[in-house]
């Protein structure tokens, strides 16, 4: 889907967050942060606390430049409450001839991580793409050209309908995908040897980064031919669906009548979508089970032989977007893995989606919660939102943040419109909501009630963790820690002006937190 940011005070809140951080008059982290590890279903630190991560998404080359992510960037983002940043990266870029890698490029990277480091912030990198490559679609980023091994097919320079259309009938892009999964050979090497290589650079130049959390491999892998044919195997399967449905179909030939837009596709729920999704079910598995799980091994494979540090973090297929279950295994021997679904209703990228299906894109995050508990890993949502146009979509965004909450999920937003260089969170705020970043304890629970202006935090604190749970806060509330000995250390930022951190120690034992009257 189209995937499609002052200070003293500030700083000083994550040196104390993360243990072992210095602190100088400067209010600068000096020290490296703490580790991040996988324990069952949860993110954990050095210290044993259970971590959650709320962030957001920047893909250099698209979304901005990486002299954007400086100081003002990171301040907004942890005046906010984003402690991940998922920052997508174009192989087209970092390899732009199979010869070497382009290291003015790579350099321009480097201080990110530093500067992510000095704000608390973490940074996961992926590889992005849409739709291949250039040279496979004709107008997206992703594959460098020499990569593009495109059997000849005739390139169109520009979509007709929509930008993903490239994925379900173009040759160019099809026979791409077929090679790379095939690792057809490139300047005498394959493609996924010269992927993984890619990877293992990457790992041994920013694995030992203090900020950095973990390897991401492809944006939303496709399935080459294959996807096509799911695709088609969809369109057939919309009016037999429908046929099924006739009072649902009845209601929304009515509200088309009308002219009812943003009513067009209201009746059309997730089960019923789900009828329609099931016809790709067994090509999406098949594409899972036998081409992108033995590429999940070899990428995993090649940047452990680099570093031990990070985690990885597995995505799914482009169809497992719209709730199509994912199927393929857990990389063997690797214990730090986290899986990082995308989802979004369907609509998406047309003028529908100020009107975004809730129920829809509940049914798939339910059959992403499936994955997780078949994985038995812990949840970052890694691509997930709305934006467009009007204003119903920020509803939307909160009900998935509620969900998300539930589960005890972390995620990264992806901001569809325009530059986050431009962005200077005004219109966002809303994904500042309280949350507990870090935990020292077990059986975590915690809820945001925005129309209660409530937050709970529920959770037994273990003996052998002295270091503090901390809960973010984007205004001042009146708290009951219940007996838990409380600090609260306002942050300066222009942008949040009432946000702070909340700092809790006490005995073990369970525990609740309350804070009320939300402002």
């Amino acid at each position: 889907m189209k995937h499609i940011k002052r200070i003293s005070i500030f700083a000083c809140v994550f040196a104390l967050m993360l243990t072992g951080f210095a602190l100088s008059t400067g209010a600068k982290a000096e020290a490296e942060m703490p580790g991040i590890r996988v324990n069952g279903q949860r993110f954990v630190d050095g210290h044993g606390r259970v971590r959650i991560f709320h962030g957001i998404n920047f893909i250099v080359g698209k979304q901005g430049k990486a002299e954007d992510l400086d100081d003002k960037f990171f301040a907004g983002c942890a005046a906010r409450g984003f402690n991940v940043l998922r920052l997508g990266l174009y192989w087209c870029d970092i390899q732009p001839t199979p010869e070497g890698y382009d290291e003015d490029y790579l350099a321009s990277i480097d201080p990110v991580f530093d500067l992510a480091a000095k704000y608390g912030v973490t940074v996961m990198i992926e590889l992005h793409q849409d739709v291949y490559g250039k040279a496979a679609s004709g107008y997206t980023k992703g594959a460098p050209d020499w990569a593009c091994l495109t059997g000849g097919a005739k390139i169109r320079e520009r979509p007709r309908f929509v930008w993903a259309e490239g994925y379900f009938w173009g040759k160019g892009v099809h026979n791409s995908f077929d090679n790379f999964w095939r690792n057809a050979k490139a300047e005498g090497k394959g493609l996924q040897d010269h992927y993984g290589d890619l990877w293992a650079m990457m790992a041994r130049r920013w694995g030992g980064k203090p900020a950095f959390l973990g390897y991401d491999f492809m944006n939303e892998p496709y399935p080459g031919k294959e996807g096509g044919r799911v695709f088609r195997g969809l369109m057939t399967r919309i009016p037999l669906v429908a046929l099924r449905h006739p009072v649902k179909l009845g209601k929304i030939g009515l509200s088309a009548l009308r002219g009812e837009k943003l009513r067009l596709l209201n009746d059309l729920d997730g089960a019923m979508t789900r009828e329609i999704t099931k016809a790709g079910d067994k090509r999406v598995r098949r594409f899972d089970e036998e081409k992108y799980a033995p590429f999940l091994q070899k990428m995993a494979g090649s940047v452990r032989r680099e570093s031990a540090n990070g985690i990885v973090f597995m995505e799914h297929s482009y169809y497992s977007n719209l709730g199509i279950p994912f199927s393929a295994a857990r990389p063997k021997d690797e214990p730090n893995l986290v899986y990082s679904p995308h989802g979004y209703d369907f609509i998406v990228d047309t003028e529908y989606y100020d009107n975004p299906g809730d129920d829809r894109v509940r049914s798939i995050f339910e059959e992403h919660r499936r994955a997780q508990q078949r994985l038995d890993a812990p949840v970052l949502v890694g691509e997930w939102g709305g934006e467009w146009g009007g204003q119903r979509w920020m509803a939307h965004c909160e009900t998935l943040m509620d969900l998300f909450d539930s589960y005890g999920w972390s995620n990264a937003y992806y901001a569809f419109g325009g530059s986050w260089k431009w962005f200077d969170f005004d219109g966002y705020n809303f994904l500042a909501r309280p949350y507990p970043m870090a935990v020292s304890g077990t059986d975590v629970a915690y809820k945001y009630d925005k129309t209660a202006r409530t937050f709970t935090l529920e959770y037994t604190q273990s003996e052998d963790i002295e270091e503090p749970t901390i809960i973010y806060l984007p205004r001042d509330g009146k708290i009951d820690a219940g007996g838990l000995t409380v600090e609260v250390l306002p942050i300066e930022s222009e942008g949040m002006p009432g946000a702070r951190y909340i700092y809790l120690t006490g005995e073990a034992g369970k525990h609740r937190v309350t804070i009320n009257n939300l402002q």
